[in-house]
């Protein structure tokens, strides 16, 4: 009998019920862009990774959105390359002026040894070089949007995150525990 954890379900449902009680503006939604840069661990002994995110994003109705990521990175132990795409939903809710929010997400990720990269870059970043592990996944994130400025319709903001990206294959690590920060903007419709 496999355990299932209950914990990225009920965590999004607490942040659901969080940001339902949360006041609301009649905004018809936001298109959000952000840049990032993670640091991450994960399960294979002394192994670290690094990316660099660009997220895109709508918000509806100030409270849910949509967004779609892509990430570009390095993993230390068989020095590979790491490009993870992302589709998933975020909820946000509001403690005065910031914005915690919840997201989750279905993950592709590929891995590749740099010596492989090194032949055929253009192909290792779109997914058709030689030696590539393709690996599908789910990811949990919980983090803060930080207002920076606000000059209506754009909204200017710093985040914080940490989240969890796993993997039911054993082609690569089967689990990563990230951390990252980023600067983003938010134009309103």
């Amino acid at each position: 009998m496999k355990h299932r954890s209950t914990f990225l379900p009920a965590l999004f449902t607490l942040a659901f019920g969080a940001a339902l009680l949360a006041p609301r503006t009649a905004d018809a939604g936001d298109i959000r862009l952000n840049l990032s840069l993670s640091g991450a661990g994960s399960e294979w002994r002394s192994d670290a990774a690094v990316w660099g995110g660009l997220g895109l994003g709508y918000r509806f109705f100030d409270l849910v959105g949509v967004y779609a990521l892509g990430r570009l990175g390095y993993g230390a132990v068989d020095q590979r390359m790491l490009t993870l795409l992302a589709l998933g939903a975020q909820i946000w809710g509001r403690i005065g002026p910031t914005r915690p929010y919840a997201r989750i997400a279905f993950i592709h990720q590929h891995e590749e040894p740099l010596a492989a990269v090194d032949q055929n870059v253009g192909g290792a970043i779109f997914g058709v070089g030689d030696g590539i592990r393709h690996r599908g996944g789910a990811e949990g994130a919980l983090g803060i949007d930080l207002p920076i400025y606000q000059k209506l319709p754009w909204s200017f903001f710093g985040n914080a995150e940490v989240s969890f990206a796993g993997f039911p294959n054993s082609s690569g690590p089967g689990w990563y525990m990230m951390g990252g920060l980023g600067l983003g903007v938010h134009y309103t419709l």
